[in-house]
């Protein structure tokens, strides 16, 4: 803080200087002349002594002028108007609002209201207005008179009434009227009365019809108008005097105090000029830097921004202005230099504001914060300009991402994660895990029953089926299958992807997870293949026969004795050949070669593969089923009496039973989906997808897994830019990248070169035939083509047409009936395979003994 003492219009200035003189609060210094004690300092208001020099100060509202000395009052009005609303009165220091006419100044003193409607377009009056009360009327001045509409005012002349008052001549004008003398006559002061004329002292003006006496210069007119008496210029204020006047008869004459001069105007006391001083202004300053100096006894008078006995000393550095008193107001780690002469703060590169103290908005930089950040939108630093990349950004204009395995500021950091393509977010280093991991560094495998990306999704599988921790597909456990192992196995399968088949017989059902049978009643063992022991039967066998002594209970009802066609302990077996009837004792009298008779009516009919009056005709077993089976959905063989084993949407054959699959699944019950870069039809057609993608399996579309995405070069080109040709046979294609071959379901080698293997078959041949005994299977589709008297999926089934021995004679000879005719009509249009009856025979021979049904057996086309 400065420390300062006005008195007697002097202000005295110390503390700031005791480092230099070691001067007291109070005092000036032996050497110091106070400048101030004579005439003001030259000052027209405050003026302040400094050590070896002094200033002049302004009171509020003012400001000096370029000379340092007078002041100049600050127009307040020309900034927003004062903040008036109408109009805005500078004073000397200060300022105040006034309205128009008829308004008055608000308590706020800065807002207008009206006072009477007389204030807005003068009420309508031509003249006056007046406003009592409330009214409003019109008034007209002296000479004029108020029309009929209350508005308008009409001269009258008043020069009709008494002659106006006048005594010798009353002249009318508009509005008023005035009195003039006959020659000889002037008017008298009373402006009425007309007088002769008189003696004037100085001079005498003739005027039309009267006359006016004139003084001479430094006299007036008396009341008299004809005396002139002496006037004193000085004392009256009619001198025109900036100092001093003094007067003499007839005029008065101006001089200036020492340091001033009289102007050429003979009125302004001028200042001495800059680098002048004393009377007259006759003498040189000897003050540094063409300052001014006391134009009484050349005392410098430093500029603002200078100090010293002679001005030649700049103010030190934060402080400034006159007499170097004024601190700098700028934040002094942020600014270059505060200016010595005004105190303006000069920022250092970086920085902005009045003081300096504010930082370069995001996106400037530099001296004055002018020039403009080039970092693709990120800030830079605010005295160099240089990029401060955010993190997950590099490069000079961070106009760099991070690239894969690094993050953070500049890129510096280095990605700690697993099981993925060791990646991570270039911002955070969050790794980026593929499906089915999760964890700060990708090292944990999704729990059980979630999966996905950051194991976020949760399985829906059904039945204790686990879902893949990847794609979330479900793996059924044994006895389940579909999307959600939502269903149990179908009759007749069993096991992990009710892949296995039931081995029970008889109509036997089994369990869908172990493949345990469950045997009708009647029946037992593993594959309930035997019939209930001698003297039990029904469910379990359980129960125990109730027949007399050495006669047959039926392993099934318990019926005593067998019936017709049927013998054995248990009644299980059908009659032998040449025997039918009651306990099969009757023989059978059939006499053609390929005959055979019903086992229970002895009733003749030709052999599987034979028709004609005499059974000589053969036909083809094939071409027979064709024209007279049609089977309902899932069901074939003769009579249609089998149980299609196809799944996933595939057809069973009527005649064989072997399954056509439909598009996208292979095996021998379509139980196989394509494998991954096979599809179609028969799996057949190969379709080569990159890493992290996979094909459909119906329509061999590529489709990327999560995270993943782009193209390949296609099936015919592999290598950099594709440019290398592909060298597969077979349909086989070749990965894009390293040009190895992928073959197609049935092929394998270097350039799918190879059929597959007997045995074998689908993709790379990885797929073991699941046909019975020697049969074969297609190297593509896994199908078995059965030897002759063969059929079924797996071609374990001989090709035997089963009627169930329940059924009538009648029923039987009527089927018959029907077959022989449709065979007869379409004779001609079949291809007849000739198989000897010893071959036929060999076909059934070693499973009679188990059959409950009479037996055809056919030969194969």
């Amino acid at each position: 803080m400065h420390m300062e003492e006005l008195k007697e219009g002097f202000c005295f200035l110390c503390d700031i200087w005791r480092i230099y003189i070691g001067c007291k609060f109070g005092s000036v210094g032996s050497e110091d002349v106070n400048e101030c004690e004579e005439t003001n300092g030259g000052c027209e208001a405050l003026c302040c002594n400094t050590i070896g020099s002094f200033y002049c100060k302004c009171p509020s509202g003012q400001e000096l002028k370029d000379d340092g000395k007078t002041c100049q009052d600050i127009d307040e009005c020309l900034v927003h108007n004062g903040g008036c609303q109408h109009k805005c009165v500078n004073t000397r220091g200060s300022f105040h609002c006034q309205c128009d006419p008829g308004f008055r100044l608000h308590v706020d003193r800065r807002t207008c209201v009206v006072v009477n409607a007389c204030s807005l377009r003068n009420g309508g009056c031509s003249q006056e207005c007046r406003s009592d009360g409330g009214r409003t009327y019109c008034e007209c001045r002296p000479g004029f008179n108020l029309t009929d509409d209350g508005r308008t005012c009409r001269d009258m002349n008043q020069c009709l009434v008494n002659n106006g008052g006048c005594q010798h001549k009353c002249v009318s004008t508009h509005g008023s009227a005035h009195c003039e003398c006959e020659p000889g006559f002037h008017l008298h002061v009373d402006g009425r009365t007309c007088v002769g004329r008189a003696q004037c002292s100085h001079g005498c003006r003739n005027t039309r019809g009267s006359f006016v006496c004139v003084c001479n210069a430094g006299y007036e007119l008396g009341a008299d108008g004809t005396q002139c008496y002496h006037v004193d210029e000085c004392v009256d204020g009619g001198s025109c005097c900036e100092q001093n006047c003094m007067n003499y008869p007839g005029g008065y004459e101006c001089y200036c105090a020492a340091g001033y001069r009289l102007d050429s105007d003979g009125c302004s006391c001028d200042g001495c000029p800059k680098g002048l001083y004393g009377k007259q202004c006759n003498k040189k300053c000897n003050c540094a830097h063409n300052g001014r100096c006391h134009r009484t006894y050349g005392a410098c008078l430093c500029d603002p921004g200078l100090y010293g006995r002679f001005c030649h000393l700049p103010c030190p550095k934060w402080v400034f202005g006159p007499g170097c008193s004024e601190e700098c107001k700028c934040v002094q780690e942020n600014t270059l230099e505060c200016h010595r002469r005004h105190g303006t703060c000069t920022c250092k590169p970086g920085y902005q504001g009045e003081k300096c103290a504010k930082d370069c908005a995001d996106g400037s930089f530099g001296i004055g914060c002018s020039e403009s950040c080039d970092c693709s939108g990120a800030t830079c630093d605010q005295v160099t300009g240089q990029c401060r990349c955010p993190a997950g950004t590099m490069g000079s204009r961070c106009e760099e991402v991070c690239d894969a395995g690094h993050w953070g500021l500049d890129c510096l950091s280095v990605c700690d994660c697993r099981n993925g393509d060791g990646s991570c977010d270039a911002v955070t280093g969050q790794c980026h895990c593929e499906a089915g991991f999760t964890g700060v560094q990708c090292e944990l495998k999704c729990v059980a029953g979630r999966f996905g990306l950051d194991c976020q999704l949760e399985c829906v599988c059904e039945n204790g089926g686990q879902c893949d921790r990847q794609s979330g597909q479900c793996v059924c456990g044994a006895g389940w299958i579909g999307q959600r192992c939502e269903s149990a196995c179908v009759s007749g399968r069993f096991g992990v992807g009710c892949e296995e088949r039931c081995e029970c017989e008889h109509g036997a059902s089994c369990h869908h997870v172990s493949g345990r049978c469950v045997c009708p009643a009647g029946w037992r063992g593993a594959r309930c293949d035997k019939a209930c022991l001698p003297g039990t039967f029904g469910a379990n066998c359980s129960q125990l026969c109730t027949c007399p002594h050495g006669t047959s209970c039926h392993h099934v009802s318990g019926e005593c004795g067998c019936p017709p066609g049927y013998t054995g302990n248990g009644c299980e077996q059908t009659c032998l050949p040449g025997t039918y009837g009651l306990n099969c004792n009757q023989v059978c009298q059939c006499a053609e070669r390929n005959q055979l008779c019903h086992p229970v009516s002895g009733e003749c009919y030709c052999a599987p593969g034979f028709t004609g009056p005499k059974c000589e005709q053969d036909v083809v077993m094939s071409a027979v089923w064709m024209l007279f089976v049609e089977c309902a959905s899932g069901r074939y063989g003769p009579d249609c009496e089998r149980e299609c084993q196809c799944v996933n949407g595939g057809v069973c054959q009527a005649t064989t039973g072997a399954c056509r699959c439909p598009a996208g699944f292979i095996g021998a019950q379509c139980n196989i989906t394509c494998p991954d870069g096979c599809y179609g039809q028969d799996c057949a057609h190969v379709s080569v997808c990159r890493d992290g993608m996979r094909n459909d399996p119906v329509t061999g579309k590529c489709t990327c897994a999560p995270g993943r995405r782009g193209d390949d070069c296609g099936k015919d080109r592999f290598g950099v830019d594709c440019l290398q040709r592909c060298n597969c046979s077979n349909g086989g294609v070749c990965d894009s990248v390293s040009g190895k071959c992928g073959c197609g379901l049935g092929f394998t080698g270097p350039q799918c070169e190879r059929v597959c293997e007997r045995g074998t078959y689908g993709l790379n041949c990885s797929e073991t035939c699941d046909c019975a005994d020697d049969a074969v299977c297609d190297p593509v589709s896994g199908v078995c083509v059965c030897a002759t008297g063969k059929t079924g999926p797996r071609c374990d089934t001989g090709k035997c047409d089963l009627i169930d021995r329940r059924t009538s004679g009648a029923e039987w000879r009527s089927q018959k009936r029907r077959r022989a005719v449709s065979i007869t009509n379409t004779a001609e249009k079949l291809f007849i395979a000739q198989t000897s009856e010893a071959e036929r025979k060999k076909e059934c021979t070693g499973r009679e003994e188990e059959r409950r049904h009479l037996h055809f057996c056919w030969s194969e086309a």
